[in-house]
């Protein structure tokens, strides 16, 4: 998307949603073959969430849900490149790296 490639480049803010988290986001992730419509996030208050962002809406429409929750922080997020679109691990303070998907 030239639109977005611009806007990322000139550090112009394109969206802005509420995560659904209650505390700082470590990390997010942009699913693969999702035209950038589906963002898996992690954070400090354990919970991994998915936001789906519907093309062409406002932030307010922006719809996010809980897909998983560690004992502890949760701080990074890894895709699986071999089942891209929906499969991904999260890692967090508990000791546990999580597999999860977003279907």
């Amino acid at each position: 998307d030239p639109a977005a490639a611009a806007a990322a480049a000139a550090g112009t803010k394109r969206l802005t949603f509420d995560s659904g988290h209650h505390n700082n986001v470590f990390q997010a992730r942009m699913m693969p073959h999702s035209s950038g419509g589906r963002i898996v996030t992690c954070a400090a208050d354990g919970q991994v969430r998915l936001a789906e962002l519907p093309q062409g809406v406002a932030s307010e429409s922006v719809q996010t849900s809980l897909l998983g929750q560690h004992g502890g922080r949760a701080h990074k997020l890894a895709l699986d490149l071999l089942n891209p679109g929906n499969c991904f691990y999260s890692c967090g303070e508990d000791g546990q790296a999580s597999d999860s998907s977003t279907v």
